[in-house]
Order: structure tokens, then sequence, then C-alpha cells
């Protein structure tokens, strides 16, 4: 349940505005989840039989991406990164960025702010039947 009484990070309203976002589509949606693995996801839903995880950073650097996909590749089919806006470079938005690994390429990305929210990158599978057989 969301706590709009209390004053909050840039990290929260990000969470806050994504978690209102996917309760209108998504099943079990969850803020703050901690994973089999024993990792806390910042949000985790469900959406047509496919688990998704969304790490959400105040701020953007590229080497969050390839932190993010090996702490969460066995954990979720597909991984997005929520930032603020303006933050992501237009030449990480392409679906064809060379991150030097296809792991890393398959990393969605959202831009969070006052007025919505933006894929800028949709997220390709991290695990399950499309991606890759080294993937799984």
């Amino acid at each position: 349940m969301i706590d709009i009484t209390q004053e909050k990070s840039v990290h929260q309203l990000i969470q806050m505005a994504l978690e209102l976002n996917l309760e209108a589509w998504a099943k079990n949606v969850k803020v703050e989840k901690k994973l089999k693995n024993g990792r806390i996801a910042d949000i985790y839903f469900e959406h047509n039989d496919s688990a998704y995880i969304i790490e959400v950073k105040s701020e953007y650097k590229s080497s969050l991406i390839h932190e993010a996909a090996i702490k969460y590749m066995f954990a979720c089919d597909f991984l997005m990164i929520a930032v603020p806006p303006g933050q992501i470079p237009p030449a990480h938005k392409r679906r064809t960025v060379d991150w030097g690994s296809p792991i890393d390429d398959r990393v969605g990305m959202l831009e969070v702010g006052p007025f919505g929210i933006e894929c800028v990158k949709t997220p390709a599978p991290i695990r399950g039947p499309n991606a890759s057989p080294t993937l799984r």
C-alpha cells in the first residue's frame, strides 16, 4: 500500500509511480519483493505468464545495465531499469546497442517522471523460450 503522507526520495517516487501504473493491468505487483535467491527486487510483477523485474535507480549509469542483468537473470523473464526522465543517452535507447554482452542488450529501459512513464527501450526475454540457450 502506498503511503503519501511522508516525504519521499526519487527512488521511492519512481517506485510509487510504477506501482500505481502496473496495478491497473499486471498481476502480483510487489514493491521490494524478496526473491528466492535472497535479492530484493525494487518492482516485481507478472503479465502474460511472464515474470518482470524493474530495477529503480535515481541516476542512470551504463554500468547499471550489466550489474542488474547479472543480479536478476535467473529471477525473471524480463528485466527493465527505471530512471528519472532525460538521463538515458539517445544512443542507449536503441535495441541495437552493443553492450558487449548479449544479456545486457536484452534489458529494457524506462524513464519515469511526473508526467508519466516512457518505455525508451523494450526489453527482450532474459530467460524463457525466446531467450538464448546460454542465458537460461
